[in-house]
């Protein structure tokens, strides 16, 4: 399975579900047929940036940082490329700003500097591991 697609699980099972631990998430996956380590959901908690907040059922539950739980904004994007700490995004025509104002939302504390014109966008990030953690969380291989 590719990463995006892992990730997208992931976000489901936590907009679906309370999951307190990383063996509770793991297991979660399995059931779903997807083979993953408790190694391989540490690095994605961390690259996902999800945090803890409280449960309904006490304790606490992961989480997506606020602005990551709408991702309707990524049929926008056309075409995406990356170079060292850039990103080179494509939309549709009137489009570009709206993925801004998402992105912004979504991976602000990752993004040094976001310029968009109609349709692309260019984003540079604070580092070329906030780049490739971008570049894969909007669909890049």
């Amino acid at each position: 399975m590719k990463k995006a697609d892992r990730i997208k699980e992931i976000e489901e099972l936590l907009s679906s579900q309370d999951i307190k631990t990383q063996d509770e998430l793991v297991k979660n996956l399995q059931e779903k047929n997807i083979d993953v380590t408790q190694a391989t959901i540490s690095r994605d908690i961390k690259e996902m940036g999800l945090v803890k907040v409280p449960a309904k059922s006490g304790g606490y539950r992961y989480s997506l940082p606020s602005g990551q739980k709408d991702k309707s904004y990524l049929s926008l994007i056309l075409d995406i490329e990356v170079l060292d700490k850039m990103l080179s995004i494509k939309t549709g025509p009137g489009h570009a700003m709206l993925a801004k104002r998402n992105l912004l939302e979504s991976y602000g504390r990752r993004i040094f500097s976001l310029v968009a014109d109609d349709d692309s966008l260019l984003l540079v990030a604070y580092s070329e591991e906030d780049a490739l953690i971008i570049y894969r969380l909007l669909g890049g291989e």
